[in-house]
Protein backbone atom coordinates (compact mmCIF):
# COMPACT_ATOMS: atom_id res chain seq x y z
CA UNK A 1 0.00 0.00 0.00
CA UNK A 2 3.16 2.34 0.60
CA UNK A 3 4.34 1.50 -2.53
CA UNK A 4 1.31 2.51 -4.19
CA UNK A 5 0.88 5.90 -2.77
CA UNK A 6 4.48 6.50 -3.76
CA UNK A 7 3.93 5.85 -6.81
CA UNK A 8 1.15 8.22 -7.36
CA UNK A 9 2.91 10.73 -5.83
CA UNK A 10 5.63 10.63 -8.36
CA UNK A 11 3.30 10.15 -11.17
CA UNK A 12 1.44 13.86 -9.89
CA UNK A 13 4.81 15.09 -9.62
CA UNK A 14 6.64 14.44 -13.03
CA UNK A 15 2.85 14.98 -14.88
CA UNK A 16 3.46 18.81 -13.56
CA UNK A 17 6.66 20.72 -14.51
CA UNK A 18 7.76 23.50 -11.88
CA UNK A 19 6.93 26.83 -12.95
CA UNK A 20 10.12 29.06 -12.12
CA UNK A 21 9.95 32.67 -12.62
CA UNK A 22 11.50 34.49 -16.10
CA UNK A 23 14.54 36.28 -15.68
CA UNK A 24 13.88 39.66 -17.85
CA UNK A 25 15.41 40.13 -21.27
CA UNK A 26 17.94 42.68 -20.92
CA UNK A 27 18.13 44.42 -24.32
CA UNK A 28 21.44 46.23 -24.14
CA UNK A 29 20.77 49.19 -26.69
CA UNK A 30 24.06 51.50 -25.45
CA UNK A 31 24.45 55.21 -25.30
CA UNK A 32 21.41 57.50 -26.57
CA UNK A 33 23.62 61.02 -25.70
CA UNK A 34 26.64 61.90 -27.40
CA UNK A 35 29.18 64.59 -26.18
CA UNK A 36 32.30 65.53 -28.87
CA UNK A 37 34.72 67.86 -27.71
CA UNK A 38 36.77 70.02 -30.64
CA UNK A 39 40.37 70.99 -28.99
CA UNK A 40 42.07 73.59 -31.00
CA UNK A 41 45.29 72.48 -32.89
CA UNK A 42 48.17 71.79 -30.27
CA UNK A 43 46.15 72.68 -27.45
CA UNK A 44 45.54 69.64 -25.01
CA UNK A 45 48.66 68.43 -22.67
CA UNK A 46 48.42 72.11 -21.55
CA UNK A 47 48.50 71.41 -17.77
CA UNK A 48 45.63 73.99 -17.62
CA UNK A 49 42.48 74.76 -19.34
CA UNK A 50 42.24 72.48 -21.75
CA UNK A 51 43.76 69.34 -19.53
CA UNK A 52 40.81 70.49 -17.07
CA UNK A 53 38.35 70.49 -20.06
CA UNK A 54 39.42 66.79 -20.97
CA UNK A 55 38.95 66.17 -17.24
CA UNK A 56 35.44 67.35 -16.98
CA UNK A 57 34.46 65.48 -20.09
CA UNK A 58 35.37 62.06 -18.95
CA UNK A 59 34.15 62.74 -15.11
CA UNK A 60 30.84 61.65 -16.79
CA UNK A 61 31.87 58.34 -17.13
CA UNK A 62 32.81 58.26 -13.67
CA UNK A 63 30.42 56.01 -10.91
CA UNK A 64 28.00 58.40 -9.19
CA UNK A 65 28.29 61.45 -11.85
CA UNK A 66 25.26 60.35 -14.10
CA UNK A 67 22.58 58.18 -12.57
CA UNK A 68 23.14 56.07 -15.58
CA UNK A 69 26.63 56.52 -16.80
CA UNK A 70 26.44 54.53 -19.67
CA UNK A 71 23.91 56.66 -21.06
CA UNK A 72 26.71 59.43 -22.65
CA UNK A 73 29.27 58.56 -25.13
CA UNK A 74 32.18 60.58 -24.74
CA UNK A 75 34.71 61.58 -28.11
CA UNK A 76 36.78 64.04 -28.85
CA UNK A 77 39.40 65.92 -31.60
CA UNK A 78 42.53 66.88 -31.25
CA UNK A 79 44.89 67.30 -34.21
CA UNK A 80 48.14 69.49 -35.32
CA UNK A 81 46.41 71.48 -37.99
CA UNK A 82 42.97 73.21 -38.35
CA UNK A 83 42.28 71.40 -41.61
CA UNK A 84 42.64 68.12 -39.78
CA UNK A 85 40.40 69.14 -37.51
CA UNK A 86 37.73 69.65 -39.64
CA UNK A 87 38.02 66.86 -41.66
CA UNK A 88 37.64 64.81 -38.89
CA UNK A 89 34.82 66.84 -37.79
CA UNK A 90 33.24 66.47 -41.21
CA UNK A 91 33.58 62.52 -41.13
CA UNK A 92 31.86 62.09 -37.06
CA UNK A 93 28.72 64.36 -38.43
CA UNK A 94 27.76 61.70 -41.09
CA UNK A 95 27.78 58.95 -38.14
CA UNK A 96 24.81 59.65 -36.06
CA UNK A 97 24.46 55.94 -35.14
CA UNK A 98 26.14 54.18 -31.76
CA UNK A 99 28.78 52.52 -33.63
CA UNK A 100 28.63 48.85 -31.16
CA UNK A 101 24.67 49.33 -31.12
CA UNK A 102 23.21 50.68 -33.97
CA UNK A 103 21.14 52.85 -32.39
CA UNK A 104 20.69 56.79 -33.56
CA UNK A 105 22.30 58.59 -30.90
CA UNK A 106 19.09 60.95 -29.76
CA UNK A 107 20.87 63.95 -28.86
CA UNK A 108 24.65 65.05 -29.64
CA UNK A 109 26.23 68.09 -27.96
CA UNK A 110 29.14 69.78 -29.74
CA UNK A 111 31.83 71.03 -27.18
CA UNK A 112 33.79 74.13 -28.95
CA UNK A 113 37.06 74.79 -26.49
CA UNK A 114 37.88 78.23 -28.43
CA UNK A 115 35.72 80.58 -29.81
CA UNK A 116 37.28 81.45 -32.52
CA UNK A 117 36.40 77.66 -34.15
CA UNK A 118 33.10 78.95 -34.33
CA UNK A 119 34.19 80.41 -37.60
CA UNK A 120 35.61 77.26 -39.06
CA UNK A 121 32.52 75.38 -39.35
CA UNK A 122 30.73 77.98 -40.91
CA UNK A 123 30.11 75.67 -44.06
CA UNK A 124 29.03 72.32 -42.18
CA UNK A 125 26.29 73.62 -39.33
CA UNK A 126 23.91 72.96 -42.25
CA UNK A 127 25.11 69.77 -41.49
CA UNK A 128 23.82 68.69 -37.88
CA UNK A 129 20.79 67.49 -36.81
CA UNK A 130 17.79 69.41 -35.13
CA UNK A 131 18.76 67.66 -32.05
CA UNK A 132 22.35 68.61 -32.10
CA UNK A 133 23.84 71.08 -29.54
CA UNK A 134 26.24 73.59 -29.12
CA UNK A 135 28.25 74.43 -26.38
CA UNK A 136 31.00 76.86 -26.75
CA UNK A 137 33.55 77.85 -23.99
CA UNK A 138 35.54 81.11 -23.02
CA UNK A 139 32.43 83.54 -24.29
CA UNK A 140 30.59 86.31 -23.34
CA UNK A 141 26.52 86.41 -23.47
CA UNK A 142 26.78 88.53 -26.38
CA UNK A 143 29.33 86.43 -28.17
CA UNK A 144 26.86 83.70 -28.27
CA UNK A 145 23.55 85.89 -29.23
CA UNK A 146 25.81 87.45 -32.29
CA UNK A 147 27.03 83.77 -33.43
CA UNK A 148 23.17 82.06 -32.85
CA UNK A 149 22.02 84.89 -35.09
CA UNK A 150 25.11 84.09 -37.59
CA UNK A 151 24.66 80.48 -38.09
CA UNK A 152 21.46 80.37 -37.50
CA UNK A 153 21.60 78.14 -34.30
CA UNK A 154 18.92 79.57 -32.39
CA UNK A 155 18.45 78.15 -29.01
CA UNK A 156 20.69 75.06 -29.76
CA UNK A 157 24.06 77.15 -29.03
CA UNK A 158 24.75 77.63 -25.44
CA UNK A 159 28.09 79.42 -23.63
CA UNK A 160 30.43 78.80 -20.59
CA UNK A 161 32.69 81.14 -19.14
CA UNK A 162 34.53 81.25 -15.64
CA UNK A 163 35.56 85.31 -14.80
CA UNK A 164 39.42 85.34 -13.53
CA UNK A 165 38.32 89.54 -12.37
CA UNK A 166 38.84 88.70 -8.95
CA UNK A 167 41.92 87.43 -9.24
CA UNK A 168 43.25 90.39 -11.76
CA UNK A 169 42.38 92.85 -9.29
CA UNK A 170 44.31 90.71 -6.64
CA UNK A 171 47.22 90.87 -8.71
CA UNK A 172 46.89 94.68 -9.22
CA UNK A 173 46.36 95.20 -5.35
CA UNK A 174 49.61 93.12 -4.62
CA UNK A 175 51.69 94.76 -7.45
CA UNK A 176 50.82 98.44 -6.16
CA UNK A 177 51.85 97.22 -2.45
CA UNK A 178 55.12 95.99 -3.30
CA UNK A 179 55.97 97.82 -5.88
CA UNK A 180 53.98 101.04 -6.51
CA UNK A 181 56.60 103.22 -8.77
CA UNK A 182 55.92 100.96 -11.35
CA UNK A 183 52.70 101.13 -13.73
CA UNK A 184 53.05 99.26 -16.68
CA UNK A 185 52.56 95.54 -16.80
CA UNK A 186 54.17 93.00 -19.54
CA UNK A 187 51.16 90.96 -21.00
CA UNK A 188 51.72 88.04 -22.91
CA UNK A 189 49.50 86.06 -25.04
CA UNK A 190 48.97 83.08 -27.70
CA UNK A 191 46.47 85.13 -29.65
CA UNK A 192 46.45 89.10 -30.23
CA UNK A 193 43.19 90.63 -29.40
CA UNK A 194 42.84 90.95 -33.40
CA UNK A 195 42.63 87.03 -33.84
CA UNK A 196 40.78 86.57 -30.25
CA UNK A 197 38.68 88.15 -27.86
CA UNK A 198 39.86 87.39 -24.64
CA UNK A 199 36.44 87.24 -21.93
CA UNK A 200 38.86 86.27 -18.85
CA UNK A 201 38.01 89.90 -18.20
CA UNK A 202 42.13 90.25 -17.14
CA UNK A 203 43.58 93.24 -19.87
CA UNK A 204 39.71 95.05 -18.52
CA UNK A 205 40.90 94.76 -14.71
CA UNK A 206 44.83 95.71 -15.31
CA UNK A 207 44.54 98.88 -17.36
CA UNK A 208 41.59 100.13 -15.43
CA UNK A 209 43.99 99.61 -12.04
CA UNK A 210 46.77 100.57 -13.56
CA UNK A 211 46.31 103.93 -15.09
CA UNK A 212 44.65 102.98 -18.67
CA UNK A 213 45.13 100.66 -21.86
CA UNK A 214 49.17 102.48 -22.35
CA UNK A 215 50.53 100.75 -18.75
CA UNK A 216 49.65 97.47 -20.52
CA UNK A 217 52.05 95.73 -22.86
CA UNK A 218 50.22 92.94 -25.08
CA UNK A 219 52.28 90.87 -26.63
CA UNK A 220 51.40 87.97 -28.95
CA UNK A 221 53.45 84.57 -29.44
CA UNK A 222 51.21 83.38 -32.79
CA UNK A 223 49.98 85.24 -35.32
CA UNK A 224 47.06 82.88 -36.72
CA UNK A 225 44.88 81.03 -34.62
CA UNK A 226 45.47 78.03 -36.69
CA UNK A 227 48.78 77.88 -35.75
CA UNK A 228 48.26 76.62 -32.27
CA UNK A 229 51.43 77.03 -30.33
CA UNK A 230 54.07 77.54 -33.36
CA UNK A 231 54.52 80.93 -34.22
CA UNK A 232 55.83 82.10 -37.80
CA UNK A 233 56.14 85.45 -36.18
CA UNK A 234 59.35 84.27 -34.63
CA UNK A 235 59.94 81.18 -36.49
CA UNK A 236 59.81 78.95 -33.65
CA UNK A 237 57.53 76.73 -31.57
CA UNK A 238 55.18 78.99 -29.18
CA UNK A 239 57.12 76.98 -26.54
CA UNK A 240 60.66 78.34 -27.38
CA UNK A 241 59.42 81.93 -27.84
CA UNK A 242 58.03 81.42 -24.04
CA UNK A 243 61.42 80.78 -22.94
CA UNK A 244 62.59 83.29 -24.88
CA UNK A 245 60.50 86.24 -23.85
CA UNK A 246 61.03 84.51 -20.00
CA UNK A 247 64.60 85.50 -20.21
CA UNK A 248 64.46 89.15 -21.67
CA UNK A 249 61.64 89.67 -18.53
CA UNK A 250 64.92 88.85 -16.66
CA UNK A 251 67.08 91.29 -18.19
CA UNK A 252 63.90 94.07 -17.77
CA UNK A 253 63.83 93.03 -14.27
CA UNK A 254 68.03 93.20 -13.69
CA UNK A 255 67.50 96.76 -15.38
CA UNK A 256 64.73 97.55 -12.93
CA UNK A 257 62.42 98.19 -15.93
CA UNK A 258 59.66 95.72 -14.89
CA UNK A 259 59.10 93.48 -11.98
CA UNK A 260 55.95 91.68 -13.02
CA UNK A 261 54.21 89.98 -16.13
CA UNK A 262 51.56 88.03 -17.14
CA UNK A 263 51.33 85.22 -19.11
CA UNK A 264 48.47 83.29 -21.21
CA UNK A 265 50.22 81.20 -23.67
CA UNK A 266 48.37 77.81 -23.04
CA UNK A 267 50.15 74.80 -23.84
CA UNK A 268 53.37 76.95 -24.16
CA UNK A 269 52.69 77.98 -20.63
CA UNK A 270 55.42 75.12 -20.31
CA UNK A 271 58.06 77.16 -22.21
CA UNK A 272 57.71 79.91 -19.11
CA UNK A 273 58.12 77.37 -16.68
CA UNK A 274 60.92 76.33 -17.82
CA UNK A 275 62.97 79.17 -17.37
CA UNK A 276 61.46 79.92 -14.12
CA UNK A 277 62.14 76.84 -12.74
CA UNK A 278 66.12 77.88 -13.45
CA UNK A 279 65.93 81.52 -12.94
CA UNK A 280 68.14 83.38 -10.80
CA UNK A 281 67.64 83.86 -7.67
CA UNK A 282 66.37 87.48 -7.52
CA UNK A 283 63.99 87.27 -10.30
CA UNK A 284 60.46 89.33 -11.67
CA UNK A 285 57.04 87.67 -10.26
CA UNK A 286 55.20 85.87 -13.19
CA UNK A 287 51.29 85.53 -13.28
CA UNK A 288 49.76 82.35 -14.89
CA UNK A 289 46.41 81.81 -16.08
CA UNK A 290 45.05 78.41 -16.10
CA UNK A 291 48.09 76.68 -14.46
CA UNK A 292 49.13 74.53 -12.09
CA UNK A 293 50.65 74.96 -9.02
CA UNK A 294 54.58 74.55 -8.58
CA UNK A 295 56.87 75.51 -6.00
CA UNK A 296 58.33 78.63 -7.16
CA UNK A 297 58.31 81.77 -5.04
CA UNK A 298 57.99 84.36 -7.92
CA UNK A 299 55.23 82.63 -9.64
CA UNK A 300 51.16 83.04 -8.92
CA UNK A 301 49.01 81.19 -10.80
CA UNK A 302 45.00 81.44 -11.74
CA UNK A 303 43.00 78.14 -11.76
CA UNK A 304 39.40 78.52 -13.41
CA UNK A 305 37.90 75.07 -12.90
CA UNK A 306 36.47 74.41 -15.86
CA UNK A 307 36.63 70.57 -15.05
CA UNK A 308 34.09 71.26 -12.54
CA UNK A 309 31.56 73.97 -14.31
CA UNK A 310 31.68 70.99 -17.55
CA UNK A 311 30.72 68.41 -15.45
CA UNK A 312 27.73 70.12 -13.82
CA UNK A 313 26.82 71.47 -16.73
CA UNK A 314 27.06 68.16 -18.71
CA UNK A 315 25.37 66.39 -15.66
CA UNK A 316 21.82 68.35 -16.16
CA UNK A 317 22.14 68.61 -20.17
CA UNK A 318 22.31 64.91 -19.78
CA UNK A 319 18.85 64.21 -18.02
CA UNK A 320 16.99 66.98 -20.20
CA UNK A 321 17.12 69.83 -18.27
CA UNK A 322 16.46 72.89 -20.69
CA UNK A 323 20.02 74.79 -20.48
CA UNK A 324 20.74 78.52 -20.55
CA UNK A 325 22.40 80.65 -23.46
CA UNK A 326 24.62 81.93 -20.84
CA UNK A 327 26.22 80.87 -17.63
CA UNK A 328 29.30 82.91 -16.17
CA UNK A 329 30.93 81.62 -12.73
CA UNK A 330 33.81 83.10 -10.97
CA UNK A 331 35.43 83.52 -8.02
CA UNK A 332 32.16 84.32 -6.13
CA UNK A 333 30.78 80.64 -6.70
CA UNK A 334 34.48 78.98 -6.21
CA UNK A 335 35.07 78.41 -9.72
CA UNK A 336 38.39 80.78 -10.17
CA UNK A 337 40.97 80.40 -7.60
CA UNK A 338 44.18 81.89 -6.89
CA UNK A 339 47.62 81.86 -4.84
CA UNK A 340 48.32 85.47 -4.88
CA UNK A 341 49.10 86.97 -1.60
CA UNK A 342 45.80 88.93 -0.04
CA UNK A 343 47.43 90.23 2.71
CA UNK A 344 50.56 93.09 2.16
Amino acid sequence: MLYIAATVILALSCSKKAVLPEEPDVQETGATLQVMALFAPGQLGDNGYADAVMGGLYSLKKEGTLPDASSVDVRFISTDTYRETLNQLSAWLKKTDNPFYGKTYEHRLVVITEPYMLEWFDDLYSQFRETDEFLVLKVSGEDVRMAAEDYALGEKLHGLNISAAASAQAFCDYMKATRPEEKTLPFFRLYSEQIVSHRDSLYEVFSRELGGKNSVYLTPLSTEASEGIFSSTYETTALESAFQWANMMQVAFNEELNSFAVVDLGAANTGWDYFLMDAPEKSFTSLLLDARPMSLASRFIITRDFGKALSQWFVRWARGDKMPAMEVHGAWDGYCTDNIPKNH
